[in-house]
């Protein structure tokens, strides 16, 4: 994963760790959040569900595994965190 951003908040990708956080802004509904993410793999994919950036919607209420994974089956997967930033 390169980058990825809902709605306009640009996540933190930490590389090591696996991990994208997103911070949206107050009273944001998080049950189908759209992602627009850049990568470097042949497709990505969240609980077996391949995602298209700017149009697939997910329930970010809780954590989701964005897999990405390579021509050659080799795959990374990313733990993405969505908080919505308090009142």
């Amino acid at each position: 994963m390169t980058a990825f951003s809902i709605g306009g908040s640009v996540g933190v990708i930490d590389q090591d760790g696996l991990t994208v956080a997103v911070s949206v802004p107050a009273g944001t509904d998080t049950s189908a959040l759209v992602a627009t993410f850049e990568h470097t793999g042949a497709k990505v994919q969240v609980a077996n569900r391949n995602q298209t950036s700017g149009e697939t919607a997910n329930d970010f209420s809780s954590p989701k595994n964005y897999k990405v994974i390579a021509e050659n089956g080799e795959s990374k997967t990313y733990a993405v965190t969505v908080e919505v930033e308090p009142e």
